[in-house]
């Protein structure tokens, strides 16, 4: 009966052990702050009366699963961060939903780690006018896609001939263009990209261009066949491709200070996010 009751006290304070590990796991990070939240991939960022709605997951490849957020609110600008563990991730995905309740209204929500703040959200950046400079480059890709421009008219004029592939029946709809802060610097990026929901072509972005020192439209990146490139969210870009059969490459960039900077880290495709192009039926 004595061993019994020690067998019995030795599974019991075994199971609490588990517990307290598990809630200090889940939720112990907390006492942290800041400073124990990690980047994230982020999906969508819908501000709307009382509430932050988010999307997102893990920017990296390895599985870790999503253990909360912490956020806080300072003069109309919601600070929120995330936290991830590899441990969670034998039995829960990275991927979150969360519904943050704010009580004041918020006009930039900023993703906050313990040595970055990358803002993602800004209510300016909803009613921005495309800057003047990217028209010319708008126009002439929706003379392109309107004409049916082929691949060697495309590259004739510096567009990105992917674009003219016969996959898109539709070009004016099935191609589309986005123009909005990419890195958080307060000056507006103008991306061409794909519509449609397809296994090579979706979410794939064929161009992107920034404006330089002198305000003037420079190309930054451009997709072909061997060298691909999607959003990832959070100002990143995946890029994909390869340039012989035993020679491939799979990268995550960020966008930081008008440069492409190698975040030595994966993300993996069902993590690419389309983005929120509008079609270049609507350019005209």
């Amino acid at each position: 009966m004595r061993l019994l009751k020690r067998a019995f006290t030795a599974v019991a304070l075994l199971a609490a052990l588990l517990i307290i590990i598990f809630l200090v796991g889940r939720y112990g990070w907390k006492l942290g702050g800041f400073n124990a939240c990690q980047g994230a991939w982020l999906e969508t960022v819908e501000v709307g009366q009382g509430t932050v709605h988010i999307r997102g997951g893990y920017p990296g490849s390895f599985p870790s699963g999503f253990c909360g957020y912490y956020a806080r609110e300072q003069e109309g600008t919601l600070y929120v961060g995330f936290h991830f563990s590899s441990v969670f991730g034998f039995f829960e995905t990275g991927d979150f939903d969360i519904t943050i309740p704010v009580k004041t209204e918020i006009n930039r929500v900023i993703l906050k780690t313990a040595d970055h703040e990358f803002p993602v959200w800004s209510r300016e950046q909803e009613t921005d006018p495309i800057p003047d400079a990217y028209a010319p480059v708008l126009d002439e890709y929706y003379t392109a896609l309107s004409g049916g421009w082929d691949a060697a008219q495309m590259i004739e004029h510096n567009l990105n001939y992917m674009a003219a592939d016969s996959f898109f029946a539709e070009p004016l709809e099935d191609i589309g263009y986005a123009v909005a802060d990419l890195d958080g610097d307060g000056t507006q990026e103008l991306a061409i990209g794909s519509r449609k929901d397809d296994p090579f072509f979706g979410k794939l972005v064929f161009s992107l261009y920034i404006l330089d020192e002198n305000g003037a439209p420079q190309l930054l990146l451009d997709s072909t066949e061997r060298n691909r490139y999607y959003y990832a969210g959070g100002f990143c870009f995946a890029n994909q491709g390869s340039s012989g059969w035993n020679d491939s490459f799979d990268s995550t960039l960020k966008l930081e200070d008008r440069e492409l900077i190698d975040m030595t880290y994966t993300t993996e495709p069902e993590n690419y996010v389309q983005m929120e192009l509008t079609p270049f039926a609507q350019w005209k």
